[in-house]
């Protein structure tokens, strides 16, 4: 008769497996390390309006004088902009005035 027993037992090889563990403890916690993998994880992305942005954006600095910026310095004040919002580059197009591939370069 089979049981589940026997089934364990001719598919799993203990032997193998105590060559790389020494304990059951050590088997079990190589087993449930501590996970913080963000594979399937959904990161709900925060909306603006355009107005909302400009005002997020005016409190940092004002829009009118990013043209006139040197490039180096833009395109990290750019950077930070699409990191720290999280928005589309085609909203940030709209609200600074810029072209896209400028935003999407920095």
């Amino acid at each position: 008769m089979i049981n589940k027993n026997t089934i364990i037992d001719t598919i799993i090889d203990k032997d193998i497996l105590k060559g790389y563990f020494i304990n059951t403890e050590s088997f079990i916690e190589f087993n449930n390390p501590q996970n913080y993998d963000k594979c399937l994880d959904y990161e709900e992305k925060k909306r603006y309006t355009d107005d909302n942005l400009r005002q997020i954006i005016l409190e940092i600095m004002e829009i009118e004088k990013l043209p006139l910026m040197e490039i180096k310095r833009r395109n990290n004040f750019l950077s930070r902009i699409k990191n720290e919002t999280g928005a589309s580059i085609r909203q940030l197009e709209r609200v600074l005035g810029i072209g896209r591939n400028i935003i999407q370069k920095a």
